[in-house]
This record gives C-alpha cells, structure tokens and sequence, in this order.
C-alpha cells in the first residue's frame, strides 16, 4: 500500500499517512478555505487501509499524532470525521491511539482534543509540548 504525504502550505497542515511503518501524523496548521478537499482524500486512504490492514496485518499498534497548532472550526468538523474513520482500524484488531500534542500555555487546543477524545471514545494521550 503507497503511504500518503502532505507537505505543509501557508493554510494547511504537513500530514504523513506511512503505510510501512504505521505512523501517522498531522500537524502545523490547519485553516483551508475548504478543509473537506483536504481530509477527503485522507479519510479515503484510511479507507483503503483498513481493507489492506484486514488482509496483511493480524495485529498492530497504530499511533495517530496529531500536532495542530492551529485548526478553524471547518477543519475541526473534518480532524473528528477523520479520527472517527481511524477508531474503525480498531474493528479488525488493531488497537489505535491519538496523541494529541500542544503547546503547554496552549488551553484552546488542549480543550478541543478533550472534547474529541469524549465525543469519540477511543484512547488519547496528551502531550504538553514546550514547557
């Protein structure tokens, strides 16, 4: 399965789906004037992945990192939408987990992954960074 990599603009996020070495990430900002043409094509690739987990991996640890600096309320709409198409890897026995990363002073961001994390009922971890 080929991996998906987003390099980073002025509106929207780096973002590295690796299909290899099952680690996922997202960060920088994320502010499209359309954040459905983003995450589309990722929730897509998530897709296509768990039918390529079904059939090639038999158990596995995935680690979705989330590191969002910034997200408008679109993009927060579409980052649930995704993280919900990945808790669904967990129906054919892999165990995920959001780490969801921010800056420490950060409470906005801290806030918003609280609120996914409750809406979503799947494991995250949060990472306080620059303290």
């Amino acid at each position: 399965m080929k991996s998906l990599l987003l390099e980073a603009t002025h509106n929207s996020p780096f973002v590295s789906l690796n299909a290899e070495t099952l680690e996922f990430t997202i960060s920088g900002d994320s502010r499209p004037e359309n954040s459905q043409n983003l995450f589309d094509p990722l929730i897509n690739w998530l897709s296509e992945f768990k039918t390529y987990a079904a059939s090639e991996l038999t158990e596995g640890k995935l680690n979705l990192v989330i590191a969002l600096d910034y997200f408008n309320s679109s993009s927060a709409k579409c980052l649930f939408d995704f993280i919900e198409k990945f808790a669904e890897l967990e129906e054919i026995g892999l165990k995920v987990k959001v780490i969801w990363q921010y800056e420490f002073d950060d409470d906005d961001v801290f806030d918003a992954g609280q609120d996914l994390a409750e809406m979503l009922g799947i494991e995250f971890e949060f990472l306080p960074i620059g303290a």
